[in-house]
């Protein structure tokens, strides 16, 4: 007789995984964030017009400025200014970018000698171009990938041109602030306003209120926001002390400064992020291919689900409510691929604290023993067959605990 019931009670158990993992779905919610380690804005500082023609203490003094605030720039450099001034002429212009890369800021390319419509030219005459600017910046050491054409001024062909010298993107376009556009040969990026040019006395506290409207505005629409500046325009005047007020309003949101280049980088990763889901004995896996470091996401599951990894690389954070299991999710390092597990959890069957109370109770002692050995999704489903004997009033049979609603 016993041996009888026993085969029952596997035959049983056997059909009751079966049952719940074929009605079972495993489809979660996902939900990548627009900026890496779930900030709220991206923000980006460029410098145009850096040159051995003006005063190495300019270039110095907005480098300090930049510090104190922990803000990194792209500073877009000028190589033969004038056709009179060449940087390399300047070893300690160069010797100073140099600090600046090393430091993590960005050195891009600003035309040739910078006169007004130096671009708009033939090809041929912008690729001759191109190459002594780039010649020269070779000589110094300096390898740059972004370009921003004298007075933003420029043709068609242009961003065809860049793209034959290796160049990322272009930022040749003057506007408002704004993601990358994508699309053409090259990302483009918009310049930005310029909020400190010769900078008055009388239109300082103007210009600081535009400034941090625009800053605000961004914010809010989790955008790009972005200010341009000029060497010695904004030294000259109350440009730096513009800077200093609007960088501490900046730095205290939760955006993530980033120069140029890695914007264009970080739009152009997320692009290449693809997943896939699972369903397994247990819970289910989502496999997550091409993550680059900081990409946060949200997965929203029901509640019966919950995370089950470990790792000093991944960052995740869940909230469960009486419906749903929303993680929030953080990748520390880049993957080529990742998988994330999910484990069936109790939670939903019935409210935590009947759970808890249910998990207090001791089994009868003739159903302990196999309990207690089974595995993983097995585990689950005994579970499921002590339920009705320790809870008669709330549970009345397998087939109705099989077929709950949050369970499915």
């Amino acid at each position: 007789m016993r041996k009888a019931f026993a085969v029952f009670l596997v035959l049983l158990l056997a059909s009751g995984i079966g049952i719940a993992q074929y009605v079972r779905t495993f489809d979660p919610s996902i939900t990548v964030a627009t900026w890496p380690y779930n900030k709220s804005m991206a923000f980006t500082v460029t410098c145009d017009d850096v040159s051995s023609g003006y005063s190495l203490e300019y270039l110095q003094e907005i480098r300090s400025l930049l510090d104190s605030y922990h803000v990194r720039a792209t500073f877009f450099v000028i190589p033969f200014h004038g056709e009179w001034d060449l940087m390399t002429e300047s070893p300690e212009l160069v010797r100073e970018l140099h600090e600046l890369a090393g430091a993590g800021h960005e050195i891009g390319l600003h035309g040739y000698a910078h006169y007004q419509n130096e671009f708009v030219c033939p090809p041929e005459s912008q690729r001759e171009l191109l190459k002594k600017g780039l010649d020269i910046m070779n000589q110094a050491g300096i390898t740059v990938r972004g370009f921003r054409a004298p007075c933003l001024q420029c043709t068609e062909e242009t961003l065809s041109i860049l793209k034959e010298y290796h160049f990322a993107y272009d930022s040749s376009m003057f506007g408002e602030s704004g993601r990358p556009l994508f699309g053409g040969p090259l990302p483009q990026l918009l310049s930005g306003h310029e909020y400190t040019w010769y900078l008055s006395e009388e239109e300082y506290r103007e210009n600081v209120s535009l400034a941090q409207k625009e800053a605000d505005s961004k914010f809010k629409e989790e955008t790009v926001f972005s200010v341009v500046m000029h060497m010695k325009a904004v030294n000259e005047g109350e440009g730096i002390s513009l800077m200093k007020e609007l960088l501490a309003f900046v730095t205290e949101k939760n955006v993530w400064n980033c120069t140029l280049l890695e914007l264009v980088e970080w739009e152009t990763a997320v692009k290449e992020v693809r997943w896939d889901s699972r369903k397994t004995l247990t819970g289910g896996d989502i496999t997550f291919y091409n993550v680059p470091e900081g990409l946060s996401l949200t997965i929203v599951l029901p509640s019966h689900y919950a995370s089950d990894l470990s790792s000093d690389d991944v960052t995740m954070t869940c909230h469960t409510d009486d419906k749903t299991c929303k993680v929030t999710v953080c990748f520390e390092k880049s993957y080529g691929e990742v998988t994330l597990p999910f484990t069936l959890s109790y939670g939903s069957l019935q409210s935590r604290n009947d759970m808890e109370m249910v998990r207090g109770r001791s089994l009868d002692s003739s159903l302990s023993p196999p309990c207690q050995c089974l595995p993983g999704g097995m585990l689950i489903a005994w579970e499921m067959l002590c339920l009705p004997y320790r809870n008669a009033e709330r549970v009345k049979s397998l087939e109705e605990l099989l077929l709950h609603p949050s369970f499915l």
